[in-house]
């Protein structure tokens, strides 16, 4: 386990870390933080959390954040290891067979046979950090380039503590500290990346390590969205599909990520579902319902604001604002209202006839 009483072989001069040293342009604005990171050597462990089940752009193409990481974050990069429970530990290149063999090649040099690696999560970590000290102590024009992607770590590092029930667990737990405060890491191409959902769920000892950087992936803004649409679309007409052009689409999939766009978008050229205004609520409806995860439950409201006696003032302002969502004005529309009142005085009716108003 690297520390700061381990010295390598030879202090040689270091070259700077390359990582993301030629992201495209599309690239996602969490991927340039933490290749800005990388690059300044102030952080060798990173952990994604948010929205890191979703797509992202790989060059022409979208896929996983994995294989967006291994092609172009880490795409100079020797060696890429990937690790879950489910498949083990193996080498992993994206889509490049020829740069996967490469990685094969490499890995038996440095003494690692994928082929006797236990699936054992102590035993890989073990592994995995023999590894990253043999990198520390070879001489500098020896050293790997080195990723690791840990995917699903909350299921590694789970949150508590480790030590109460298990000492292999809490091994693994402080290797990966190690690995965080490591000062000969954070000077060479070597990065740990774990990827999880929930931060919530991973262990509270490495999210609120200083030296493991927090980067969270967020859901697509409307510009990625309408990027994603029209590679989606390819020579296929929005018009073809839908009652909306791409940027009223892109505007009206706010909050969805872009395998729920993708899931919309193939319902209606696959299922010859056209994407009319009710079709869509309806689509989208279910798709947040299921990206909530039962929290979330939608109520058609019935009456508009007609059906409200008195309040004119309010009434008016809300149907002013109605009238700017209508024309896509969101800048003139505030984030949200606070209705104030005793109870039984109508804020909950008001609102309901509101949600009407605005369609």
């Amino acid at each position: 386990m690297p520390d700061t009483a381990t010295k390598p072989a030879s202090t040689g001069p270091l070259t700077a870390p390359v990582a993301g040293a030629d992201l495209p342009a599309t690239a996602p604005a969490w991927a340039s933080r933490m290749a800005s990171v990388a690059r300044s050597g102030t952080s060798s462990v990173f952990m994604l959390h948010g929205n890191t089940l979703d797509l992202v752009p790989v060059g022409s193409t979208y896929g996983t954040i994995a294989t967006f990481l291994a092609e172009q974050l880490f795409g100079r990069y020797e060696l890429v290891l990937h690790y879950d429970l489910g498949r083990g530990l193996r080498a992993f290149a994206g889509g490049s067979g020829a740069r996967l063999q490469q990685m094969i090649v490499t890995a038996n040099k440095a003494g690692l046979d994928f082929e006797t690696v236990k699936n054992d999560p102590a035993v890989v970590i073990a592994t995995i950090d023999a590894l990253i000290r043999k990198t520390i102590m070879q001489a500098p024009a020896d050293r790997l380039k080195l990723a690791v992607l840990i995917d699903q770590a909350s299921f590694l590092f789970p949150s508590g503590e480790p030590g109460r029930f298990s000492y292999p667990a809490a091994g693994m737990l402080v290797t990966a500290l190690n690995w965080a405060s490591s000062p000969h890491l954070k000077a060479l191409d070597v990065a740990i990346v774990m990827l999880d959902e929930r931060k919530a769920d991973l262990n509270d000892r490495l999210t609120g390590n200083p030296h493991v950087t927090l980067i969270e992936v967020p859901l697509p803004d409307a510009l990625e969205r309408e990027r994603f649409l029209t590679a989606l679309l390819g020579a296929t007409q929005a018009s073809d599909v839908s009652d909306f052009g791409v940027p009223e689409l892109a505007k009206l999939t706010a909050g969805l990520s872009l395998t729920n766009v993708r899931s919309l978008l193939t319902t209606a050229m696959r299922g010859n579902t056209r994407l009319d205004a009710k079709a869509f609520v309806a689509l989208k409806k279910g798709l947040l319902e299921q990206q909530c995860q039962g929290l979330l439950e939608f109520v058609e409201p019935k009456w508009g604001l007609d059906t409200v006696v008195g309040f004119a003032q309010a009434k008016q302002r809300l149907r002013d604002d109605a009238a700017l969502l209508a024309r896509g004005e969101l800048e003139c529309v505030p984030m949200g209202y606070l209705i104030c009142g005793p109870v039984g005085t109508g804020k909950s009716f008001l609102a309901y006839c509101s949600a009407k108003e605005m369609g």
